[in-house]
C-alpha cells in the first residue's frame, strides 16, 4: 500500500511503502498524482520512504515502477529514497547513474531532512 506524506511545496509528492505494493497502488495513487502534477510544474520532487514495515513489491508495482521512471526521466528535478534496506540502496545507487535529476538516499532516521530536501525542489510552472 502507498500512504501519501504531505510535504510543504505545491510541485512535491511523498509516499511511504506499506506491507506489500502492487501495480495498482502505482496505477490509481502514484501515476495519476504524478501526471496531474505535471500538468502544473514542469519538473516534481518525489520523496519515497520504504521503512520497517515493507514486505515486498509485486511484479506489476515493479514493471509500472520502471516503466513510470522511463516515461517521465526528465520531470524529476528530486528524488528523495528514504530507506534502511541495502537491496533497494545498491538499486538506487545503479538507477542515480542513468537518471538527470537529483537522487539522494536517507536513513529512515532521517525523513525528516529527506522532507526538506525534497521540499527544495525549484518550482519551474508548464
Amino acid at each position: 500500500m502507498l500512504k501519501q506524506i504531505n510535504l510543504p511545496c505545491d510541485n512535491c509528492l511523498g509516499y511511504e511503502v506499506i506491507g506489500k505494493i502492487s501495480g495498482a497502488d502505482y496505477e490509481n495513487i502514484m501515476i495519476p498524482e504524478i501526471k496531474r502534477k505535471l500538468k502544473n510544474y514542469s519538473k516534481i520532487g518525489l520523496l519515497y520512504h520504504i521503512g520497517d514495515d515493507f514486505e515486498k513489491y509485486e511484479a506489476k508495482a515493479i514493471f509500472d515502477d520502471t516503466k513510470l521512471g522511463f516515461e517521465h526521466i526528465r520531470s524529476f528535478e528530486r528524488i528523495a529514497v528514504v530507506t534502511n534496506f541495502k537491496w533497494i540502496i545498491n538499486s538506487i545507487h545503479i538507477f542515480g547513474i542513468i537518471f538527470p535529476g537529483k537522487v539522494k538516499i536517507f536513513k529512515n532516521d532521517e525523513l525528516d531532512t529527506a522532507k526538506e530536501w525534497t521540499s527544495q525542489t525549484p518550482i519551474l510552472k508548464q
